[in-house]
C-alpha cells in the first residue's frame, strides 16, 4: 500500500486555507465585537479578500453573524445589527435610569434639632362664649323687683342696671344706669318711686310712669345687654306715721385721708342695724336707693371710718371713691317692725376725701 506524504502539495493546501479560513473568521469576530468601526471595515476588507468575499456581500453592510456555542445555540450577542460604519455614531454611553428605591430602612433626613431652651407654645383655651344676662321684674309693694340670670364670658367685671323712659332698647353706657353692682352673686335689684337715675333721659322714677328695664353685663373688651321689659313703677302705699322710731343724727369729719361718720346711739328693741351711705349727686342718700358702703348689724355701734379704697356698693358713682371729690354722706337707721323692715333715713353732710394726711 502507498503511503501518502502529508506535506505533500495534495494534502498541504488545503489545510492552509482551512487554517487561514478560521484565523479569518476570529479576526473577524474580535473586529465586529471589540474595535471601532473604522477598524472593523479594515478587518472586514483584509479578511473578506482572503475568505473570497467581496465588499458588495452581506456582511459589506454591517450585519453580524452569530457563531455556534458550545452548546450549538447561537451567540445571542452577535445577533443584534451594527450600525453602519459610515454613519455618525455617538459612542457616548447612556446614563443608568434610577432603580426601585431599596426596601432596607432609609436614611432619615436632616431635620431641626429642638432648641431645649425654647419654650412650648401656649395652647389656647377656649374662650367661654360670652351671654347677656335674662331679667325679669315683679312689681312688690310700693315698687319694683327686677332679678336676672348669671352673664356668661370671660373679663365680666360687674352689672349695670339701666332704664329709660323714651328708649325702648336701653344700655350701658349708652343711656346712663340706676345700679353698678360689682358683686356678681348679687343679681337683684329694687326700684321705688323716687329714686334717683344716673346718666339717663330722666332724673328720678316716678310713680305711674313707664320705663323700659334691661341688664348690662360690662365685660373689659365690651358689653352685653339683656332683654328689655316695659314696667309702670306703681305709686307707694300710704305708710302708717311711726313718730316713735328714732332719726339717726349724723356728723362726718375728715381725719386724715379718712372719713369718720359718727350717729347718736338709738335704745330700740326693734332697732336691726345701719346702712352707712353716700351719694355724688344726691344730697339726701338714704338706703336702699343709693346703695350702701357699709352694713352694720350692732346696733350699738356708733361710728364708721371710710377710705378712699373701700368698695360701694350700687350708687350713682363707679364703686369707689375718687380723692378730691365730694360726696354726701348719711345714715340709714333699720328696723324690723311686724316682720318687716322699716327704713329711716337720718340728715346728710358733704365732705371731700383727701389723698393724703392734712398737714
Amino acid at each position: 500500500m502507498e503511503r501518502r506524504n502529508p506535506f505533500s502539495r495534495g494534502g498541504l493546501l488545503p489545510r492552509i486555507l482551512t487554517i487561514v479560513v478560521l484565523s479569518a473568521v476570529v479576526f473577524a469576530t474580535f473586529a465586529y465585537t471589540g474595535v471601532s468601526p473604522e477598524a472593523r471595515s479594515f478587518l472586514d476588507g483584509t479578511f473578506g479578500s482572503l475568505l473570497g468575499r467581496t465588499a458588495s456581500g452581506p456582511d459589506a453592510a454591517g450585519d453580524r453573524i452569530a457563531s455556534p456555542t458550545p452548546d450549538g445555540s447561537a451567540s445571542g450577542i452577535l445577533c443584534e445589527t451594527s450600525p453602519d460604519p459610515t454613519e455618525d455614531v455617538d459612542e457616548t454611553k447612556a446614563e443608568p435610569t434610577a432603580g426601585p428605591e431599596p426596601t432596607g430602612t432609609a436614611e432619615p433626613t436632616d431635620k431641626a434639632e429642638p432648641d431645649p431652651t425654647a419654650k412650648p407654645e401656649p395652647t389656647d383655651k377656649p374662650a367661654v362664649e360670652r351671654k347677656a344676662p335674662v331679667v325679669e321684674a315683679f312689681v312688690v309693694e310700693g315698687g319694683l323687683k327686677l332679678s336676672w340670670t348669671a352673664a356668661q364670658g370671660e373679663g365680666l367685671r360687674g352689672y349695670k342696671v339701666v332704664a329709660s323712659s323714651e328708649d325702648g332698647t336701653p344700655s350701658y353706657p349708652e343711656n346712663g344706669y340706676f345700679r353698678w353692682i360689682t358683686d356678681l352673686t348679687v343679681r337683684k335689684v329694687w326700684i321705688e318711686s323716687g329714686a334717683s337715675y344716673n346718666g339717663g333721659d330722666f332724673c328720678r322714677f316716678e310713680a305711674g310712669r313707664s320705663y323700659w328695664f334691661g341688664i348690662t353685663a360690662v365685660y373689659e373688651d365690651g358689653t352685653a345687654t339683656s332683654n328689655v321689659l316695659k314696667l309702670t313703677v306703681p305709686v307707694a302705699p300710704t305708710s302708717k306715721p311711726l313718730p316713735d322710731l328714732a332719726t339717726p343724727q349724723v356728723e362726718v369729719a375728715v381725719v386724715g385721708s379718712e372719713v369718720v361718720v359718727e350717729w347718736n346711739r338709738i335704745e330700740d328693741e326693734r332697732l336691726v342695724g345701719f346702712k352707712v351711705v353716700a351719694s355724688f349727686a344726691n344730697e339726701h342718700p338714704a338706703y336702699p336707693d343709693d346703695g350702701y358702703l357699709f352694713w352694720i348689724s350692732d346696733p350699738t355701734c356708733v361710728r364708721a371710718t371710710a377710705c378712699v379704697d373701700d368698695g360701694y356698693n350700687g350708687g350713682d358713682f363707679e364703686g369707689s371713691f375718687v380723692p378730691g371729690t365730694a360726696y354726701w354722706f348719711s345714715v340709714t337707721a333699720i328696723y324690723e317692725v311686724d316682720g318687716e323692715w322699716v327704713k329711716v333715713a337720718g340728715n346728710a353732710v358733704s365732705v371731700v376725701f383727701l389723698e393724703s394726711a392734712a398737714e
